[in-house]
């Protein structure tokens, strides 16, 4: 909706500063925050605005029930495999699939 892309836009400001949308996936802390040392990998907690985060999961939901036939749809509906538990973890992964 248009209150959505207002608010995107407050908290992205000039998006020629994202060189790509990996970068842009990781400033909302949609991307997990990994580092490694040796053989271990730690995943640490999500960075960026919890409100930004919100929304873009929000604007997912929408497309999701828009079109659950679509690219973001049968991506959210694979990684969800009718796992209940892995529903908000498969639109967080489908929100960051969005803005791929």
């Amino acid at each position: 909706s248009f209150y959505s892309a207002l608010f995107i836009l407050s908290e992205i400001g000039d998006i020629n500063r994202f060189p790509d949308s990996e970068h842009l996936v990781s400033y909302a802390g949609l991307a997990p925050s990994t580092r490694s040392s040796g053989t271990k990998v730690y995943h640490g907690p999500k960075q960026g605005s919890s409100y930004f985060r919100w929304i873009l999961t929000q604007v997912a939901w929408a497309n999701v029930r828009k079109e659950p036939n679509g690219t973001v749809g049968n991506f959210y509906s694979k990684k969800k495999k009718g796992c209940v538990k892995a529903s908000s973890k498969a639109m967080v992964a489908a929100s960051a699939k969005l803005y791929d």
